[in-house]
C-alpha cells in the first residue's frame, strides 16, 4: 500500500478459512470477502462513479460472458451497459454497509507473559492489516481490499492462568518439541471508513473469538470491548 509510513505485517485472509457466518436475532452478518468489500466501497466510497468504465468493469468480473460477446459491438454494448448499470445501483441499494462483517483469520500468539497472566497477540496491532482478493478480470475494479483495525488493544492478550497456559502448549507441542502458535479466529467487527482514499477499509472490532481446532467447534477464548475502553 502506498503513503504508509509504518511497516506493516501482511495478513492473507486464506480462502481455505472461509465459513459460514453466524447470525445473532434478524441481525445479518456478512463474510470479509472481495464481493463484501467492493460493495462496501462502492457504498462509501464519495468519488466512486457509475461511469462507462467503471460499468464495464463490473461487467467484465461478474458477467465475463456477456462482456465478451458484446464489448466489440457498440451498439449492444450501450443497451447491456443500462442493464449493468442497474444492477449495481440494485446491489449497492440493498447492501448494509452497516452491518455486522465476520472476518476468519489465523492469529498468532508469542511466548505467555508471566506478568500479564496472559499469551500476546503477534499479528493484533493498529498497524497489522488483512486482505482479500479476486482472481476475475476487470479493468479498474480494486484487485484487493485491505482492512485495519482501529481497536485492537482490547485483543491483543488472551488472559490465561499459567496451569491452563501450561496446558495449552502441552497440546500444541508435537514430538519433536516444535510449538503450533497459530490459532484459528473469528473477528467480528463494523466499517467506519475508507483508509486515505485508497480501497482499504478501517473497522472496529467488536469481539473476537478464538478457537482450538480449525473446524472451530471448541472455543479457547472469547474478547469483546469493554464497555469503557475503546482506543481510538
Amino acid at each position: 500500500m502506498s503513503n504508509l509510513e509504518i511497516p506493516m505485517i501482511r495478513l492473507c485472509l486464506s480462502a481455505t478459512l472461509a465459513a459460514l457466518c453466524l447470525t445473532t436475532g434478524s441481525a445479518r452478518c456478512e463474510e470479509f470477502n472481495w464481493d463484501n468489500m467492493l460493495l462496501a466501497y462502492m457504498t462509501m466510497n464519495k468519488d466512486f462513479e457509475y461511469s462507462d468504465r467503471q460499468v464495464d468493469s463490473y461487467m467484465q468480473a461478474y458477467r465475463k460472458d456477456k462482456w465478451e460477446a458484446v464489448h466489440q459491438n457498440e451498439f449492444e454494448l450501450r443497451e447491456v451497459r443500462k442493464e449493468v448499470l442497474q444492477q449495481m445501483k440494485a446491489k449497492v441499494k440493498e447492501f448494509k454497509v452497516d452491518q455486522t462483517f465476520t472476518l476468519n483469520a489465523k492469529l498468532e500468539f508469542k511466548g505467555y507473559d508471566f506478568d500479564l497472566k496472559g499469551f500476546p497477540i503477534e499479528n493484533m496491532s493498529d498497524t497489522n492489516y488483512w486482505y482479500t482478493n479476486t482472481r476475475r478480470y476487470s479493468e479498474r475494479l480494486p484487485c484487493t481490499f485491505h482492512l485495519f483495525f482501529s481497536n485492537t488493544k482490547p485483543f491483543n492478550l488472551v488472559k490465561m492462568d499459567e496451569e491452563g497456559a501450561k496446558q495449552l502448549i502441552k497440546t500444541r507441542t508435537d514430538r519433536v518439541g516444535r510449538v503450533d502458535r497459530e490459532i484459528t479466529a473469528s473477528i467480528k467487527f463494523r466499517l467506519d471508513k475508507i483508509k486515505n482514499d485508497d480501497p482499504a477499509f478501517v473497522g472496529t472490532i467488536s469481539s473476537v473469538t478464538l478457537y482450538t481446532d480449525k473446524s472451530k467447534t471448541k472455543v479457547l477464548a472469547e474478547m469483546s470491548v469493554p464497555e469503557k475502553t475503546q482506543d481510538k
